[in-house]
C-alpha cells in the first residue's frame, strides 16, 4: 500500500493573487485622474485633476470636505494593502492572529471604500459651483480614480477577509 498524497489546498494563494491585483487597482486609482470637471462659459469644457493636484489646491485654499475624501481614500489602499500583507504572512505562519487581524483590517478596508466614494461624491458636490445660473457653471464628478480606489479597495479587502475567515 502506498502513501497517500495531500492534495495542496491551493483556494489560499489564489486568494492572496486576487488581493494583490485589486490592492495594484486601487493603488492605481489614487495617482489618476480623482474628479472631472465641466465647466460651461458658452462652451463647455472638462478639466481633471488627481489626487495630488487636489492636495496641492488645499494647500493654497482650504476646500470643503477635502480632508475627509482624502483620509477615506487614504485609509482603504492601507487598510487593503495591510490586510493583504498579514493575509500572505498567515498562509505561510499558521498563526490565528495574523488571520485576525487581517479579517478585522479586510472589513475596515470595506467600510473605508464605501465611505471613500460616498465621501467623493459628497466633495464633488461642494466642489461643483454655479456663478451666474445658466452662464457659468462648474459641475464636479468622481473620474476613474475614484471609482478604482474604491473598487479596488473593496474587493481587497473582501478577499483578504474571506481568505483569513477560511479556515
Amino acid at each position: 500500500m502506498g502513501k497517500r498524497r495531500k492534495k495542496q489546498d491551493m483556494a489560499g494563494p489564489i486568494i492572496f493573487l486576487i488581493a494583490i491585483v485589486m490592492l495594484a487597482i486601487a493603488i492605481t486609482g489614487v495617482c489618476i485622474d480623482w474628479i472631472s470637471t465641466t465647466t460651461t462659459v458658452g462652451l463647455s469644457t472638462t478639466t481633471t485633476a488627481t489626487l495630488s493636484d487636489l492636495f496641492e489646491i488645499n494647500e493654497k485654499a482650504e476646500i470643503e470636505n477635502f480632508a475627509l475624501m482624502a483620509s477615506f481614500a487614504l485609509a482603504t489602499v492601507a487598510a487593503g494593502g495591510i490586510a493583504t500583507i498579514l493575509y500572505g504572512c498567515s498562509l505561510i505562519i499558521r498563526l490565528k492572529l495574523i488571520k485576525l487581524v487581517a479579517l478585522l483590517l479586510g472589513v475596515i478596508a470595506v467600510i473605508a471604500a464605501i465611505a471613500s466614494i460616498i465621501t467623493s461624491f459628497t466633495f464633488c458636490s461642494s466642489y461643483s459651483a454655479s456663478v451666474i445660473e445658466g452662464w457659468v457653471e462648474s459641475k464636479s464628478s468622481p473620474a476613474i480614480g475614484a471609482w478604482l480606489t474604491a473598487a479596488g479597495g473593496l474587493l481587497c479587502g473582501i478577499s483578504a477577509a474571506l481568505g483569513a475567515a477560511k479556515k
